[in-house]
């Protein structure tokens, strides 16, 4: 792959990961944990996590987090 192709990629997957990890943040503010239970969270954040690994089916770095969460 090109310099610049390669560069390119790198920018655009920079930018899926700052758009999802925004979007996870948005799903665990503050005043939401305050009122959950450890487990609540731990599922919701492997929910999260499986919604954003499928909607990127493409992207490197979800195929390692795809196997480490075995989703």
């Amino acid at each position: 792959m090109p310099a610049k192709e390669s560069r390119n990629q790198q920018i655009k997957d920079i930018g899926i990961l700052k758009q999802d990890l925004e979007y996870i943040d948005s799903q665990f503010n503050e005043d939401i944990l305050k009122e959950q239970s450890p487990k609540w969270i731990e599922n919701k954040w492997k929910e999260l996590i499986g919604e954003i690994v499928n909607r990127n089916t493409d992207f490197k770095l979800y195929e390692r987090i795809k196997m480490k969460y075995n989703l």
